[in-house]
């Protein structure tokens, strides 16, 4: 789910459209590494409230904008 949230497509996907082989970590970069472990954390935290998968989906969907947000302003 997290990979989907961040790539856009489930790494199988993403790994053939790009013609990878191997881990798909092995092949991103700093800052989408950085957003999958925030979504990870982010998703224990969920689970532990006993969020199931649609709610942790949803939440998860609006903390990556959220990111993505903090990220273009420092940039800018």
């Amino acid at each position: 789910m997290i990979n989907r949230i961040v790539l856009g497509t489930t790494s199988s996907k993403y790994k053939k459209a790009n013609n990878l082989n191997g881990n798909i970590r092995d092949h991103l970069n700093e800052f989408e590494l950085n957003h999958i472990a925030y979504l990870e954390n982010a998703n224990i935290t969920l689970i532990h409230i006993g969020y199931d998968y649609h709610q942790r989906k949803s939440e998860l969907i609006k903390l990556s904008h959220a990111y993505l947000i903090r990220h273009m302003a420092q940039v800018a």
